[in-house]
């Protein structure tokens, strides 16, 4: 059984606890002593009634039980502080919800913002080059026109990032 549980830990990289790994030696030191000693056990079936008498105890519904018993103190004493305990994570959880809402809303606005800066840039630096371009081959004011142009897209989409 403990193998099988190594087994599947290894096999989705899990760490297994050391406890279950001190376990598994002592227990295969007490089968290889106990066969040494006497060379039919089968310590599975030797223990198997122990075992299931401990799991009754610490897991059956004696255990549950046992544990309720142990445990109604303090939860008597927390019941009444309950409801209140739920009406305010409630209203936690609507303010939570409504600052998500707002923040989402900031940045779809952001990211509509940055978009239109994006496409100003671009805009800007396409009337830059073909300004530039257009002035290489002759001294007019369009060209001029064309670069202020520009210039004057590259500030509006800059004003808009900050």
């Amino acid at each position: 059984m403990l193998l099988n549980l190594f087994n599947t830990a290894r096999r989705f990289n899990m760490e297994v606890q050391p406890q279950l790994v001190l376990l598994q030696k002592t227990l295969l030191y007490v089968e290889g002593l106990g066969r040494q000693l006497y060379p039919k056990l089968d310590l599975w079936t030797t223990a198997k009634p122990f075992l299931e008498s401990w799991m009754r105890d610490q897991v059956g519904i004696p255990a549950v039980i046992r544990a309720l018993k142990e445990k109604a103190p303090f939860w008597a004493e927390k019941l009444p502080e309950l409801p209140e305990l739920f009406y305010d994570s409630l209203q936690q959880h609507k303010r939570l919800q409504q600052s998500v809402d707002k923040l989402t809303h900031q940045m779809q606005g952001q990211r509509v913002r940055q978009g239109q800066s994006r496409y100003l840039f671009g805009v800007g630096a396409t009337l830059l080059v073909s300004g530039t371009i257009l002035l290489l081959g002759k001294v007019e004011i369009f060209p001029a026109w064309l670069m202020a142009a520009g210039i004057v897209s590259w500030v509006i989409g800059w004003k808009r990032t900050t």
